[in-house]
């Protein structure tokens, strides 16, 4: 897309591309060079001189020297006190970088006070709003920073305190003995004491459970100490795992297929304490690999 515009230097108008507007400013690159080497007549901002710079340049070159730049950004100018009124001198530089100038800092924090207080600080997020407190239901302030940040709100720390370690009454599931536990110890299955978990723990719940087999009787032939001594003399006094960690002396015999009643030569093997205890553990592996 083109549109028309007149050349700055010769007045004549030419075609150029629109995302071009803010850049193009002559016809031809011989108007521009021309352009660029017309000068014109500026007066210095310091001595008042008159001198003539190139008319592009006629923004940005203020002074006719560097002795009156230099002059001119070390001299002091007279500036007003934006709270006070009481007249200040300042560097030029100073002044210019600041949108306002003040005596001392009690000044600045009295007008900031006033001018910069609510929807004029430049910080501002919108303000306090009213929330009600998660426990005691109280209408409070609070800033919408702090109200995103947290997913409960509290009017006060006594308050949190309490939301925090409400108490929630759950039922004893061995005697039936209503119990009050805070929310944070709050698991699958509640008890009032250790003597009522251990008791409910004993039974088909425990999550070990292997049917009871524990308490069925051993036959008579185990009792026998020379029938133990049998076994251990067979596999000549030491431990039969072949991935023995090797840190235990105490010689155990061990049923190999795990069942108490069968007692035979065959189903007995020699075991040190260390490894009979992991035997119990992956019971499969620890079968096939004896």
């Amino acid at each position: 897309m083109t549109k028309c515009k007149i050349c700055e230097w010769c007045g004549i108008a030419f075609e150029y591309y629109a995302y071009k507007n803010k850049t193009r400013q002559y016809c031809s690159i011989y108007c521009k060079g021309l352009s660029w080497r017309n000068k014109t007549n500026v007066d210095c901002q310091h001595c008042g001189m008159e001198f003539r710079i190139y008319k592009h340049k006629e923004k940005t070159i203020k002074y006719c020297s560097i002795r009156c730049r230099g002059l001119a950004r070390r001299t002091k100018i007279t500036v007003n006190c934006k709270n006070c009124n009481a007249e200040l001198k300042r560097y030029p530089s100073v002044v210019k970088k600041l949108l306002n100038v003040f005596c001392n800092r009690d000044c600045k924090a009295k007008w900031e006070s006033v001018n910069k207080k609510g929807k004029n600080n430049p910080n501002w997020k919108g303000g306090k709003v009213k929330i009600p407190c998660d426990f005691c239901g109280n209408i409070y302030k609070k800033t919408m920073a702090e109200y995103k940040k947290y997913p409960k709100h509290y009017c006060s720390a006594k308050c949190r305190i309490k939301g925090r370690v409400r108490r929630v009454i759950k039922e004893c599931e061995w005697c039936g003995k209503e119990v009050a536990k805070s929310r944070t110890k709050i698991c699958n299955h509640s008890f009032c004491n250790r003597n009522c978990r251990h008791k409910w723990m004993c039974n088909e719940n425990n999550p070990a459970w292997k049917g009871g087999i524990k308490v069925e009787p051993y036959p008579h032939i185990w009792a026998s100490r020379e029938y133990k001594e049998s076994i251990k003399e067979r596999d000549g006094y030491r431990c039969s795992n072949p991935y023995c960690w090797k840190t235990s002396q105490r010689l155990i015999v061990h049923h190999i297929n795990y069942n108490k009643k069968n007692c035979k030569p065959l189903n007995l093997i020699t075991l040190c304490n260390s490894c009979n205890s992991r035997a119990n553990i992956d019971r499969d592996w620890h079968e096939d690999s004896y």
